[in-house]
């Protein structure tokens, strides 16, 4: 390769870098600013919000990976963006109740389906550094949607139909990223032919013969999805101990626990540094790989920090503002957990399987966050009740 072959090569690797960063961000950032808005929605019905957006996304990355491979990559991202463009509309001028749901449900559809989406696409590229590229951004999303709450709502005093129309520039942002920065045509060529020299092959599939053609066929792809579960299984365990911890454990801590306002300052602090903890880890994904065990290990150290607060918001046994340390790290280890698992699968699964695997893995993380505000909304009344304090029951309609 020639000094100027060389030149072009670092450029274009570096735009689909820059791609990838920018998409992860623009996937993640339309649904944190739903959550964080969830209060302007249905301030007496905070579940709903979580339900009707986590749901519709459980429900695509269930079943997408096997229809997939029927719409392209550009049509999907022109769908994606879309899809969000109608949820912020409907958030924005629904009339009622019913109608902003639906657009929380579009919101939930398009992350639903794009992040398996773009998951699967790092195979045609260098998929270690563009899955990094897409953790770190989704990574800093979740503390711009915050901000960008705080910024327009609180800061200047907009109106939640103003601050949801000014974010509508995210779904033409988000096209433009995919057709103006990346390079779509290595979308033409099969990751088997561009990287089998790049992996240390381990798992998906008994054996190489004929794995083209077995690859569309439904039952070799949910046999290789349940082959899946030494990397879905440290997801899951991951996602539904820090949503659990979010959605039931630290609303119930505040100092002092009787006040309110001090309850809901911890929580919304908490919940900042956990964010700035994602992303410092999900940006780490290029500077090393975390080995299967490892990923099982801060899977489990996720669930004692579970069991740690849990056991704080009861007993007050470490009660003051150095718990923040705790939240910090709970965000490390989430954000570890979920960039090393799709690095390390890349890095494993066979080249005609990669794809397809990286898409159905992220059914782990979704799985986990349902499974957590089930946990969470009656762990958060138990603790209510073992503190003493009113709780109240929840209205959905």
């Amino acid at each position: 390769m020639t000094g100027l072959e060389a030149f072009k090569a670092g450029k274009e690797e570096s735009r689909n870098l820059v791609a990838f960063w920018s998409l992860g961000f623009l996937n993640n950032i339309g649904y944190v600013i739903i959550l964080a808005s969830a209060q302007d929605i249905v301030s007496d019905g905070v579940g709903l919000v979580y339900f009707f957006d986590i749901f519709p996304a459980l429900l695509v990355k269930l079943i997408g990976p096997y229809w997939f491979h029927l719409i392209s990559y550009r049509e999907r991202t022109f769908l994606g963006a879309g899809c969000m463009l109608t949820s912020f509309l409907l958030l924005a001028f629904g009339s009622s109740l019913w109608l902003q749901l639906l657009g929380i449900a579009f919101s939930g559809l398009q992350s639903g389906m794009m992040e398996p989406t773009y998951l699967a696409m790092a195979s045609f590229y260098h998929s270690r550094k563009c899955l990094t590229c897409w953790a770190s951004g989704t990574g800093l999303a979740g503390v711009g949607g915050y901000v960008w709450i705080a910024l327009f709502r609180m800061g200047l005093g907009w109106t939640f139909t103003t601050t949801l129309l000014l974010a509508c520039i995210f779904p033409f942002l988000y096209a433009m990223i995919f057709f103006g920065i990346l390079d779509t045509s290595k979308l033409s060529i099969q990751p088997s032919r561009c990287r089998a020299a790049e992996h240390n092959y381990q798992l998906v599939g008994k054996n190489n013969t004929n794995r083209a053609a077995e690859f569309h066929t439904f039952r070799a792809k949910l046999s290789v999805t349940i082959s899946l579960w030494p990397y879905i299984l440290p997801l899951l365990l991951v996602y539904f101990a820090e949503y659990t911890m979010q959605s039931g454990v630290w609303s119930s801590i505040g100092f002092p626990i009787t006040n309110p306002i001090a309850r809901a300052k911890f929580y919304s602090t908490a919940g900042l540094m956990y964010q700035f903890g994602v992303f410092l880890a999900r940006s780490t994904g290029g500077i090393w790989q975390a080995s299967m065990s490892t990923l099982f290990v801060f899977a489990f150290l996720q669930v004692f920090l579970l069991v740690f607060f849990v056991s704080v918001a009861i007993w007050h046994f470490w009660y003051n503002w150095s718990l923040l340390c705790f939240t910090f790290m709970a965000g490390i280890l989430g954000g570890s957990v979920y960039v090393n698992a799709y690095t390390l699968l890349a890095s494993q699964a066979k080249p005609d399987w990669v794809e397809f695997a990286l898409s159905a893995t992220s059914i782990g993380d979704t799985f986990g966050v349902i499974l957590a505000d089930i946990a969470g909304f009656f762990l958060q009344r138990y603790l209510f009740a073992a503190n003493g304090l009113p709780s109240r029951r929840t209205s959905f309609l």
